[in-house]
């Protein structure tokens, strides 16, 4: 679990992905990380003010911040302007420093019996690190720009 933590520090964007099968999985790793969870359907140009009403919540209830915040890929309202990629673009952008985005996203198996994000393969080329839940204790690195490893074991 060290190990996970240490890539997420180092990460700015990270896409945790899952399928249906594995999305239990999915929650309770991610509750196990100390992270800001942001699970309101959300456009990219209110992210700030809701990390910011997160963030006031946090001190008011004497509850710790952190430098991670979580949400789901669809959990992004999609504007008829934007797609997600533009939408993750715009959010990394704003994103205050001494934060990091660990961000879940269905997978899912085409045809050709390889791995898709739904919302769009592209989320990949702006993520420092992607992920894939294959089962409980291995997530398998899809890209990583810190590691040359293969599996993380959790």
């Amino acid at each position: 679990m060290n190990n996970l933590i240490d890539l997420l520090s180092n990460s700015r964007l990270t896409i945790l992905g899952y399928t249906y099968k594995n999305e239990r999985i999915k929650d309770e790793l991610i509750s196990s990380i100390s992270s800001i969870r942001l699970n309101d359907n959300f456009s990219s140009n209110s992210f700030l003010q809701l990390l910011r009403d997160k963030k006031i919540s946090n001190l008011l209830n004497n509850e710790e911040s952190s430098k991670f915040i979580t949400f789901d890929l669809l959990d992004i309202k999609k504007d008829k302007e934007q797609n997600r990629k533009s939408d993750l673009i715009h959010i990394r952008g704003v994103l205050p420093n001494n934060h990091n985005l660990l961000i879940s996203a269905p997978f899912y198996r085409g045809i050709d019996d390889q791995d898709y994000i739904k919302g769009g393969n592209s989320n990949m080329y702006i993520a420092d690190l992607v992920l894939y839940i294959e089962d409980d204790k291995k997530l398998k690195v899809i890209k990583s720009r810190q590691t040359d490893k293969y599996y993380i074991y959790v």
